[in-house]
């Protein structure tokens, strides 16, 4: 892992564990699938739903494993309220929780799901 990405994931980590506005961990994610870890270049990817492995654009419109896949992972690290539904549809409510999550960890917020906002889900 090289420096930056070793500071990046300090930050996050941080942001997790004490920022107030951040994600966090939530009790309903909405499936029974295990998180699984594996490794990717020099970033290790330890969240997961099981639904898709792959970094495919995914937005607002789509349908699908790779929306599932957003949705359960939003819930994962969602802090209170109440989780999103898991239902395979890229609608405004997933739109609206990828922004967010996009701009609390410094991310273009445009709602859609790329490889590095892929790459972000998968570094908790």
């Amino acid at each position: 892992m090289n420096i930056r990405r070793s500071i990046v994931a300090g930050a996050m980590t941080a942001a997790i564990l004490g920022g107030a506005g951040a994600l966090a961990p939530a009790a309903q994610a909405g499936t029974t699938a295990q998180p699984a870890t594996q490794q990717s270049g020099d970033v290790s990817i330890t969240a997961s739903c099981g639904y898709y492995g792959g970094k495919a654009l995914t937005m607002r419109g789509h349908t699908g494993k790779r929306v599932k896949e957003v949705q359960c992972l939003i819930n994962k690290l969602w802090q209170g309220g109440n989780p999103l539904k898991v239902d395979s549809i890229f609608g405004p409510e997933t739109e609206r929780w990828v922004k967010k999550f996009q701009r609390d960890h410094g991310l273009a917020a445009d709602g859609k799901v790329g490889k590095n906002t892929w790459a972000m889900f998968r570094a908790y």
